[in-house]
């Protein structure tokens, strides 16, 4: 892949973002999800949903 290199994100590339789940919309929220399942295993709630309507 010409002009790839490890340090980039997705934003840094041509690569349009798709949303891999309703719950994860962004970039930002990839970066960050992994850190959330250390909160899964206790009585904090890490304030996960989607940010979709329901109807």
């Amino acid at each position: 892949m010409e002009g790839w290199s490890r340090e980039l994100y997705s934003d840094g590339t041509e690569i349009p973002w798709i949303m891999p789940s309703p719950n994860m919309p962004t970039l930002d929220t990839a970066i960050v999800y992994p850190g959330t399942v250390l909160f899964e295993g206790t009585m904090v709630s890490e304030g996960r949903g989607t940010t979709r309507l329901s109807s």
